[in-house]
């Protein structure tokens, strides 16, 4: 490990021990109590809801790599599929890095044969079209912000999570990444249907997390739409992106809860719930990749037995 990474770990551990200090904080201002009985409004079938709606929007984004691999012509099995993605998702909730489960799909990459740069390539694109989706859902969140009026809380709010990764960083980070972005999807845009298939799962996938919210919310008395939810979101996805946090947790929470309760006009302790909870159920639907964490990281290089002929099961 270069000095260089250890710096950037470093920063997500300190990042991500000054976010939840942030987030007890707010928490302890709203009044503990108050979240307790938030929490305690939402009833175990809502609950249930919220997780099954959760659990299928992660198995849309199975489907998402799954059209990525299939269209390029890596017909893998469906199940080895599944497996890899969901210790991906899993991984995510420990892993230090803003990337998450990314890196073991790519450490399952170089244990297979076959076109080892079009494997790490899809997982790039899977990435771009899980970004791109929540995208465009940034007009519709922008047009929320003009309405409100508090366009310079969410400056400053960006302002403070740019500045906690380095001032003189950002910048040559985007430009390098806007520079590779361009290399790799003008590889992928001679095989367009691939691409509009992971955008199609992506909407799938969003979509069902922003209605498992909306439940979450009704359940706590919030008069907000799923339409608001959703332009919302995207700037809490956003700013989670930011590598100062361990899989954003707490940035995310706190970004949350301040821009539902600023903008979307809802209770500070329902947004901090409602985001709380969130995580919780993410984090039970990616229990299955539990199981297969091990394993998987225990593979020796060996082919996997691909399908002789049409789509697997």
């Amino acid at each position: 490990m270069t000095p260089k990474d250890s710096r950037g770990q470093l920063l997500r551990v300190v990042g991500t021990l000054a976010s939840l200090g942030l987030l007890a904080y707010l928490v302890s201002q709203q009044g503990w109590r108050e979240i307790w009985e938030s929490i305690r409004r939402i009833t175990p079938t809502r609950f249930l809801l919220a997780f099954a709606l959760v659990f299928v929007s992660r198995l849309a984004v199975v489907g998402r790599w799954t059209s990525l691999l299939w269209l390029s012509g890596l017909r893998l099995p469906l199940w080895e599929i599944l497996r890899v993605t969901f210790a991906g998702m899993f991984a995510s909730n420990f892993l230090p890095t803003s990337v998450g489960g990314d890196i073991v799909r790519l450490a399952w990459t170089v244990r297979v044969e076959g076109d080892r740069a079009k494997y790490a390539s899809s997982i790039a694109v899977d990435r771009l079209a899980g970004l791109a989706g929540m995208a465009m859902l940034l007009p519709l969140g922008i047009a929320q912000v003009v309405s409100s009026g508090v366009l310079e809380s969410v400056r400053k709010l960006s302002t403070v999570a740019i500045g906690a990764v380095a001032p003189s960083r950002p910048m040559r980070r985007v430009e390098r990444t806007l520079r590779g972005v361009v290399e790799l999807m003008g590889a992928w845009l001679s095989n367009p249907k691939a691409l509009m298939a992971a955008l199609g799962f992506t909407w799938i996938h969003m979509t069902l997390i922003f209605i498992a919210m909306t439940v979450l919310f009704q359940a706590l008395g919030e008069s907000i739409s799923f339409w608001q939810i959703a332009g919302l979101w995207s700037f809490v996805y956003f700013i989670s992106l930011f590598p100062i946090s361990i899989n954003s947790l707490g940035l995310m929470e706190v970004s949350a809860g301040l821009i539902y309760s600023s903008i979307g006009g809802v209770a500070v302790s329902s947004a901090l719930t409602v985001a709380l909870l969130k995580r919780t159920v993410e984090l039970l639907a990616s229990l299955p990749g539990a199981a297969s964490l091990p394993g998987l990281l225990a593979l020796r290089r060996a082919p996997l037995p691909a399908e002789a002929g049409g789509a697997p099961e």
